[in-house]
């Protein structure tokens, strides 16, 4: 069968588990950085004696590892007010789902 990240999220919710996309990991696509696209590094840390411009990724050049993470990750609930009985239950039905994802 054809399986994505999203139909994997959807069967483990309709399994009663919650279950969400990942993280941002493409963090520096971000407003709040749009004004380090172009940052000054301080090049001495590679061996010279000036600054050099360097250029941030942007949506222009996309870090592809961050990018497929970002596609593929799920996020699971993890706090202490867990019981053991809610962390067995999302491992059963993550791995059983995994597992027919997978075949």
């Amino acid at each position: 069968p054809d399986w994505s990240r999203d139909r994997i999220m959807a069967e483990v919710s309709a399994a009663g588990v919650p279950c969400y996309s990942g993280s941002c990991s493409e963090i520096y696509l971000e407003k709040a950085f749009d004004s380090l696209r172009k940052a000054e590094v301080d090049s001495r840390l590679r061996g010279n004696d000036v600054d050099e411009q360097v250029e941030m990724p942007g949506l222009e050049n996309r870090l592809p590892v961050a990018k497929e993470l970002g596609e593929t990750s799920l996020m699971l609930l993890v706090h202490p007010t867990l019981s053991a009985e809610n962390i067995n239950d999302t491992i059963r039905v993550v791995k059983d789902i995994v597992t027919r994802a997978t075949k």
